[in-house]
């Protein structure tokens, strides 16, 4: 199923509240066939009420008119084109809630590569319309089974009288998004095999799988996965859905697969959506249910390296959570410890807790190179948990050699948890280790320490401690990035 957003300006669904009027439409198509006819593109659009201007018909009423025209083309040349005028439901007045309206088309269109234009023009404005441009492909070869294009459903119902989004004695009306707000919890599709009796033999059935996988590392959810056997028809049909209450924000794709009794992989065809929803995170041992097959930590099967992993979320874990941890190497169990760590990211990122692991990681392979001591790693040191708690500072004023003051580290931060110009000191009391301790900081919630100056300035007892820290010889500003070039 191809999409387009037909916007002048990319906006997200949130953000349509606009001064001045520009249209805004939601476009989809969906190949499909009909054994022994041509092939036909079916196409959706979605109107916003709110983008669109109005004027009194001949029922004086108010309704909005929007031209639509597609080209189709073939090295240049326009093969077949469809041209419309779409209609408004009509209204009393435009002050109230004006509704979204849908159109849908099938296009006959034989199989091939073709060079689409979808022209869209506000009938009632004197705003120019604006094109949109893709490329096509209609192939449905004969010797190979195949997926029509998947359609996302809003609804779905039984049809009483058949109509143009009427499919297989079902009334289908279109999803023209690949967007689900927390507010949708249903995802319906629909989509159709064709040549399954030309492929398997003596009707020999066939397994349909279909699943949801993370978007970007194809990881699959087993939550949300189903298997159909299916029998050899001239067009199988495939309407279902997903409850998708529990599915969190991210980035999916909805995957559809044909497998035969070999279990050898036919055919596939996926679709990609959006979903935002925050789900509340597993509370006590309910990481115990986690099942971890099919996720990155599957991979992690030495209890050494997921400890030091677990205890590297230590700055940013919740009081809860580090109580759980600290149970976890009581029990010392690698699966417990497993489940626990594929838990704690899927609560930050559902959809994809492995490039969030991935992402975090390399900030504690950072501080592990620029703090760590003898005795700690870089993220069980002062500066590194306040690096991986709050991110890089802004600056960094370092003094090592003043024959006044322990040698230390002042971090700034612009801006940090609402506040302005937020200071971390640190500072090495005992000269020999590079173990520095957090001695003082303005952010409320930290150490706060009114004679952190008398502290940081008493390695020479009698000595009159400075106006200012800042130009004392031996002093560097320098910042995160610097060092990391280091």
């Amino acid at each position: 199923m191809k999409k387009y957003y037909i916007l002048l300006l990319f906006v997200f669904a949130a953000n349509m509240i606009f001064a001045g009027k520009k249209l805004q439409v939601y476009f989809q198509s969906s190949p499909f066939k009909i054994p022994g006819q041509e092939a036909f593109l079916e196409t959706y659009m979605t109107a916003i009420g709110k983008s669109v201007f109005y004027k009194k018909n001949a029922n004086n009423k108010f309704q909005a008119s929007i031209q639509v025209t597609m080209l189709f083309k073939q090295e240049g040349k326009v093969i077949t084109f469809n041209k419309y005028n779409l209609l408004s439901p009509e209204v009393d007045d435009t002050l109230s809630n004006l509704p979204n309206f849908i159109d849908q088309q099938r296009i006959p269109l034989k199989q091939g590569i073709y060079n689409f234009e979808l022209i869209v023009q506000d009938e009632n404005s004197t705003e120019e319309g604006f094109t949109y441009r893709d490329i096509l492909t209609i192939n449905f070869p004969e010797n190979e089974v195949c997926f029509s294009g998947i359609q996302l459903l809003e609804k779905y119902e039984a049809s009483t009288s058949p109509s143009m989004i009427t499919k297989n004695n079902f009334d289908l009306y279109p999803y023209v998004s690949d967007f689900f707000p927390e507010n949708i919890n249903k995802l319906s599709f629909y989509t159709e095999i064709y040549n399954a009796k030309n492929v398997f033999q003596n009707g020999e059935e066939f397994l349909l799988k279909y699943f949801i996988e993370t978007a970007s590392k194809k990881r699959l959810l087993n939550e949300y996965s189903k298997f159909k056997k299916m029998k050899p028809s001239e067009v199988n049909v495939v309407l279902a859905e997903f409850d998708i209450n529990e599915l969190g924000s991210g980035n999916y794709n909805l995957v559809f697969e044909i497998i035969n009794k070999e279990n050898k992989l036919l055919q596939s065809k996926k679709v990609f959506f959006q979903r935002s929803k925050m789900i509340q995170k597993k509370q006590k041992d309910d990481y115990i249910v986690t099942d971890i097959s099919n996720s990155f930590v599957a991979s992690i099967t030495n209890l050494d390296t997921i400890k030091d992993y677990i205890n590297s979320l230590h700055p940013i874990s919740s009081e809860p959570e580090k109580r759980h941890a600290a149970n976890l190497f009581k029990k010392d169990t690698l699966i417990y410890m497993q489940k626990y760590f594929l838990t704690f990211w899927e609560n930050r990122n559902f959809g994809d807790p492995q490039t969030e692991w991935e992402n975090y990681k390399k900030q504690v392979d950072l501080v592990n190179r620029l703090f760590k001591t003898p005795i700690d790693k870089g993220y069980e040191s002062e500066r590194g948990r306040v690096y991986l708690q709050y991110g890089s500072p802004n600056q960094i004023s370092e003094t090592k050699h003043d024959p006044v003051a322990y040698p230390n580290e002042i971090w700034l931060y612009h801006t940090l948890k609402g506040q302005a110009n937020v200071q971390f000191v640190f500072y090495n009391p005992d000269l020999v280790t590079e173990s520095y301790r957090l001695l003082h900081s303005d952010l409320k919630g930290e150490i706060q320490n009114s004679k952190w100056e008398n502290e940081l300035f008493s390695r020479h007892d009698g000595l009159q401690i400075p106006n200012s820290i800042q130009g004392t010889e031996g002093t560097s500003n320098t910042s995160i990035d610097g060092r990391m070039k280091k």
